[in-house]
Formats: C-alpha cells, structure tokens, sequence
C-alpha cells in the first residue's frame, strides 16, 4: 500500500507512522504538484485539503482514501471525488478543546473588560468604572452544533449559560436547551445575549448572517465567528457594528485572510479581530494523527471510517 502526505511531518511524526505501516511505502510530497511520479500509484493521501485540485486528481490515479487534517473540505473538488467514489474522511472533533476554551475566554473578556482594565494600568491610571457584568444567566445561541458546538455549550453550561443551537434540522443536541433549523434562526437569535458562529460553510451557510439574520440581535448582543468567515456578510455587518446595533463582534475568520487593510473592520472600536488562531494548539498534529491511525486499523480490515465526509452535503 503506498502512502504520500502532503503535509510536510516532523521526524517523530513519520516516525509514528512507519512504525504503524513497516510493510507500506511512505511519501512526503510537498509540495504535491511537484511530484507527479509519485501521485500515481498513491492509494492513500493525507492532507489539508487546500491543495487537492480536480487537476490533482487526475494524476491521483489509484487514490481511494483522502484523510483531511483540518475539519472544513469546502475548498476541495467535492463532486469529483464523489463522481470517483473516493472516501474522504476529515478532521472533525479535534478543534473541539481549543476552540471552545477560545469562545469561552472572548466571552470572559466581554463580561470582566480585562484588556480595558490593561489600558487602565498602561496609562497608570485607577479606575473602577468599567461595564462589568457575569455570564451566568445569559443566553447563548450556537449556530453550529457540531462537536465545537457541543463543547462550547458544555463548558458554558459551567458558567450558568443557557444554551440555545441553531443546525440544519433543528434536531435535539445534548447540552442545548433547545435547538432550531436554520429556516426559523429568527426564533432564535433575538433571545441571545452571545451567538458564537462555528457552523461548516456550504451551500446554504455562505452569506447567512446577512442584514437581516444581523437587524434580528438584539441591540447589547455579541457575535464571535470562528466558524468559516464566508458565513457572514462582512459589509453588512461593518454597518451594523458601525451604527451600534449590535454590543460587539470578535471575529477569528474572514472571506479574504489575511483581512486586507482597506477592511472599515479594523478601525471599528466594537469589533476586536483575531488572525484565525482560535484553533492553534501544541495537539493539533498529535490529534490529526491519532484520528488517521484509527481510521487506518478500520481502513486495514475493511470496516466503516469515522469523520467520513458527506460530498454532497460539503462536511
């Protein structure tokens, strides 16, 4: 079986891997266009998926199996794997802990004013007059009930917070007190205090926190997208953050990264923007490679993948 990642290993990584393959052949390809000898025998790739091209696939001649370092496919020929038949299986679940522990501390922040309170000291000046408030009692609403999701609302639910989803089916999720479909967001988002965006970007989450899902926050909302920054309508919401409709927005992700210097969100004093790290941690790579060892052993003996992606769907 021969083996190729794209995805350049340290040492104790390929290590890791060859002492779970001693049979196999295993390549590091990258970057991946430059080794068009190699691709074609490959049955198995790992890889971020960014730079899995339908052209890539034409030289992926014997490819069955692409295992994603990263939860979002979005990027990746979705109908041309489908047309092959090819398994994709993604990440899901490993940015669970640094993800939510991130949503949690942007809240913390909001309610305690730590980086005010800093300004405060910088300028050696003692103040006790900043809007602090708690998070117990408050409303969350998650759009995105996935496993980050999910462990938002377990940690929040540690705090006091109720909490309220938002997903395609409006099915039941454990921790949610109640969860909607998209289709009726607009029971919803008028309740929450705090509404944290960690929802996959598909066909139907591109551009859906538009002006009017935005006209529908109350006016001492937050909103913390960490989820895909296509999601939301950026101009849409720079007016709104400009004409204080909203409390605040923290946003990690953004339809054009890094965020061009031309963007009025910048300069907006409600708006506190991060350089897409919420999902940044030491475990990142010991994770991803836990999941393909295990998907390996299924792969091995023919069994059923976990995080297999629905092509269709898009996550």
């Amino acid at each position: 079986m021969h083996i190729v990642t794209s995805i350049p290993l340290r040492p104790e990584f390929m290590n890791r891997l060859q002492q779970l393959c001693p049979q196999d052949e295993i390549d590091i390809v990258n970057p991946i266009e430059q080794y068009e000898d190699t691709l074609g025998t490959a049955e198995i790739v790992i890889t971020y998926g960014t730079d899995i091209t339908a052209a890539m696939l034409d030289q992926l001649k014997q490819v069955r199996w692409i295992q994603v370092f990263s939860a979002g496919v979005d990027q990746m020929p979705l109908r041309t794997l489908a047309e092959r038949n090819i398994t994709v299986t993604n990440a899901r679940g490993i940015h669970a802990v640094p993800m939510s522990e991130f949503a949690i501390g942007l809240m913390l922040q909001e309610s305690k004013q730590f980086v005010p309170m800093y300004r405060h000291q910088q300028r050696s000046e003692w103040s006790r007059k900043l809007e602090i408030s708690e998070l117990h009692g408050k409303t969350l609403c998650i759009v995105g009930t996935g496993a980050i999701g999910q462990e938002i609302a377990r940690k929040a639910g540690v705090f006091g917070i109720t909490c309220i989803g938002v997903n395609y089916t409006g099915r039941s999720v454990l921790g949610f007190e109640k969860v909607y479909p998209y289709t009726m967001a607009d029971q919803a988002l008028p309740a929450a205090d705090y509404v944290i965006v960690v929802a996959p970007l598909t066909a139907e989450t591109r551009h859906w926190f538009n002006k009017e899902r935005l006209s529908l926050l109350q006016k001492d909302a937050v909103l913390i997208n960490l989820g895909r920054g296509e999601i939301v309508v950026e101009t849409e919401l720079a007016a709104v953050l400009q004409d204080r409709r909203i409390r605040r927005a923290y946003l990690d992700v953004f339809e054009v990264e890094p965020l061009p210097e031309h963007s009025p969100l910048w300069q907006l004093d409600n708006c506190i923007i991060t350089p897409h790290i919420s999902g940044i941690s030491k475990m990142y790579l010991p994770r991803c490679i836990s999941v393909f060892e295990h998907n390996l052993n299924l792969y091995r003996r023919g069994e059923g993948l976990i995080n297999i992606v629905d092509l269709d769907k898009g996550y």
